[in-house]
């Protein structure tokens, strides 16, 4: 019986993997290479598992070429493909006790209030601290720290640093004409001193309400009239390189004067 027009192509991928090599086989030629005799572990039948809606499919099967030097394995692609879950570390009983006696001592000791374990500060220093500890080996935690003077300088290089990544975001909403900005003028009763702060709240393309702090610092005008807290607020802007989306405006420079209020 001629079976010339069973034939269908079949990819067969040999290494390296790069390269493919196209073949056609019949019927009869995958039953004549399932019944060689010299290699029988070179091409095998496969067990059909798919659910058949009849019990005859269970005779047939899938003819297959086993390859060596390749492992395989069968299975839901959720569970061949599924990220395994890191176990979760938790410090003994001692080591545990060792890290809340210390923190204890440091709140005492510097009379800090209780609540700063739990501020989120502390915690993204603390795993900056075990990811260098990962890297650098005998890490002394002199190393890590630094004086006060370079912290405060640090603080102004920071704030630069991200005042040129907020101001093409702000400018861009102020462009669109949806840069709100809330003043708040206070004051600090044990140090005779006022501050200003200013937050500038949006809503962004994916309706997510955004809000930043664009500052906190001390107010340094000579009285708290409308005209001295606008000088306050327009000297602060202009750091972002918004006084001139604000100039365009009158009314709405007279809102961000109104919406001001003192507390104690």
């Amino acid at each position: 019986m001629d079976d010339t027009g069973n034939s269908s192509p079949i990819c067969i991928a040999d290494s390296p993997p790069q390269s493919q090599v196209k073949q056609t086989f019949t019927a009869a030629s995958i039953e004549l290479m399932l019944k060689r005799k010299d290699d029988k572990n070179e091409f095998t039948v496969m067990v059909n598992n798919l659910k058949k809606s009849s019990t005859a499919w269970s005779n047939f099967g899938f003819p297959a070429r086993l390859d060596a030097g390749v492992q395989t394995s069968e299975g839901p692609l959720e569970k061949l493909f599924k990220l395994k879950k890191k176990a979760v570390v938790m410090l003994n009983s001692t080591d545990s006790t060792t890290m809340k006696d210390e923190l204890t001592k440091w709140v005492c000791r510097s009379v800090r209030p209780f609540n700063i374990v739990s501020d989120a500060g502390l915690k993204d220093v603390l795993q900056t601290v075990l990811d260098l500890g990962k890297k650098y080996q005998d890490l002394n935690s002199t190393d890590l720290l630094v004086t006060p003077t370079t912290i405060g300088e640090n603080v102004h290089q920071l704030a630069e640093r991200y005042r040129s990544l907020l101001q093409p975001l702000l400018t861009e909403q102020a462009e669109n004409n949806c840069l709100c900005l809330c003043p708040d003028l206070w004051n600090d009763e044990y140090r005779k001193v006022n501050y200003l702060g200013l937050t500038a709240v949006f809503t962004n393309k994916n309706y997510e309400l955004i809000s930043i702090d664009l500052c906190c610092c001390e107010y340094q005008e000579i009285d708290k009239s409308g005209d001295s807290v606008l000088r306050a607020i327009r000297r602060q802007l202009d750091l972002y390189g918004l006084t001139p989306f604000m100039d365009k405006k009158k009314s709405y420079l007279l809102l961000i004067v109104v919406l001001i209020f003192s507390r104690p």
